[in-house]
Formats: structure tokens, sequence, C-alpha cells
């Protein structure tokens, strides 16, 4: 694997907490002296293992390593023992995805480039790298537009899903896909956030302090739906988190509640056209 940057430009409401600062090296951990995993990740502020990780989805090799803390912009490339002459001539495509949800159906998809290394004619070397990041802040939104700079984003963990056996010379494609899953390095760790509800009904994010953060920025995922009566559930990672992220605010403080701005606070709005009352 390589870091490589491309050149191609393509509810109510889960709040994302990104913040400032740093933290240790990007280091890859496999296994220990004795063969034993012995690799953790934080998802969301909780220490998930490697067998967690497993038990999510229904095909999993021993001999694929989940992979942690890779570069934003990290290039993925894969060997297969046929050329890509060979599989053009008999139709193969999508030889690998990269997904949001561990099932890997295409709904989880997220846009990726695929580059063919070397010779078309020779055993063919796929490489992947990220296009439009996942979950992107503003700040990503206008790397990626105007500095041509793509990125993963910032979903909790991906999959990557081969579809074909890199082994066989002949181009075979698999009943389920080798997944190996991979998380991308932050600059620091998001805290684990927990919702309060006060003696006033009122909802707020509550979270412990970071070591290492000088601020906490606040995001929100809204479905852009309402019935008038509820708003529809936010697409989560079975649908590549397609909803949009924004910005709401920063702050020094270690809990949050102003979801409709620090001028509003929580309120009900009438919609114009319809008459509809529903709560921000």
């Amino acid at each position: 694997m390589k870091n490589k940057s491309t050149k191609i430009i393509s509810g109510l409401l889960a709040a994302l907490m990104l913040l400032t600062g740093c933290q240790g090296s990007g280091k890859k951990e496999g296994k220990d002296s004795s063969g034993a995993l012995n690799v953790q990740l934080s998802q969301y502020g909780q220490q998930i293992t490697v067998e967690d990780i497993k038990s999510q989805y229904t095909s999993y090799s021993d001999g694929i390593m989940p992979l942690y803390n890779v570069a934003r912009d990290e290039a993925f490339e894969i060997d297969f023992n046929f050329s890509y002459d060979e599989a053009f001539d008999k139709g193969a495509k999508d030889f690998v995805t990269v997904h949001t949800d561990s099932k890997c159906l295409e709904e989880s998809m997220i846009y990726t480039y695929s580059k063919v290394q070397g010779d078309f004619a020779e055993n063919m070397k796929l490489e992947i790298s990220p296009v439009s990041p996942t979950l992107a802040t503003g700040s990503e939104k206008t790397d990626y537009i105007y500095n041509d700079h793509p990125t993963w984003g910032n979903a909790p963990i991906f999959y990557i899903a081969i579809w074909y056996d890199t082994e066989n010379s002949e181009i075979t494609k698999l009943e389920t896909p080798v997944v190996i899953p991979f998380t991308v390095k932050n600059e620091i760790e998001a805290p684990n956030v927990k919702g309060v509800v006060d003696n006033t009904g009122r909802f707020k994010l509550v979270w412990d302090p970071i070591e290492g953060a000088e601020e906490y920025r606040i995001y929100k995922l809204l479905s852009g739906q309402s019935t008038g009566i509820s708003n529809h559930p936010v697409k989560g990672a079975e649908y590549a988190y397609s909803d949009s992220l924004i910005y709401d605010e920063t702050t020094t403080e270690l809990e949050f509640d102003n979801f409709a701005g620090a001028e509003h606070g929580l309120a009900l709005h009438e919609r114009l056209t319809t008459g509809e009352i529903y709560v921000i």
C-alpha cells in the first residue's frame, strides 16, 4: 500500500464530534509474536476488538487482518492473478468496492477511483483510492473541490470488498467477497458522547474531556425530510451516510444543546407552504 493523492474530481439529528489537537503515530498493528490478535480501535469513543469486528459480517478470512489508522488519502493496491485485458474481454468489472457497512451491499458503497497499474496484458495490479470524502466537513469539501484533494472522510470504519479470486488465473467471481475493514487516522479521538434529558425535557449532549483537545466541533446529520409529525430516520452506515453533514457550532465546554443555533435554542417551526409544525 502507499499514500497517493489522486487527480480526479469526480432526522432528528445525530452528532459527530471532530476535535483539534494531535495524538500518537498511525502505526498499523497486527499480531504479536505468539500469533494472538492484539489490536483495538475506537468507534465513537467505544473500544472495539477484532472479534467484535469479525462478528459484524458473515464472510471473514482469518488470513486478512483489519487495518487501523491508515492515512486519510491512503491508496490500496490489490494484485490479481489475471490480466485486465482478460477481464475486459469477459465482461468482468467492479473487482473491488469500498463500503461503510460490513454487509457490503450496493447501498453502502462509496465512490472510489480504480486505476490499473502497469501493463494491461500482465497480471492486474489494481489501485483503489478515495474520491469525495464520506461524512465530509465543510473544510474537507472545500479542499476536495478547490484543491483536488480527496480523502476517505469521517466514517467510523470502512470495508474493502474484493469480489474476484485474487489467486486464480481463471477469472472467478466470489459468491461472497473477501472483506478487509479499515479505519482512518484522525488528529485526535472523538469523545464518548452521551445524550441527557434534563428536568425541563430539553435534550443535550455531554462528554468527558479529551486530553489534547482545544475545542469541540459539533456537526449534525440531517435527513432533510419531515412528515410534520416526526423526522425521517437519518441514513446511516447501511446507506453510506447519504444524508448531509452540517457544521453546527464550536464549544470549549463539555456539553451542547443549541441544536437550532445559539440565538434560537429549541424551537417550533411552521412550514410556510403547508402549515406543518415541527420541532427543530
